[in-house]
């Protein structure tokens, strides 16, 4: 996502979607919450990234 600034430069907002990064594998959330769907006896599911700032 982005936006064009006044003097005409684009600036980078950052992603709109799911996906995160972990362990240097990319990680679609809503393919591991639709997973969790799969199994009899759940009917709803969110997954939810945290962020680890020591690594």
């Amino acid at each position: 996502m982005g936006r064009y600034l006044p003097g005409g430069d684009l600036e980078y907002i950052g992603r709109n979607d799911f996906q995160v990064k972990i362990r240097g594998y990319r990680i679609e959330l809503g393919e591991i919450e639709n997973g969790l769907l799969s199994y009899e006896g759940i009917r709803q599911s969110v997954v939810l990234a945290k962020d680890n700032s020591s690594g």
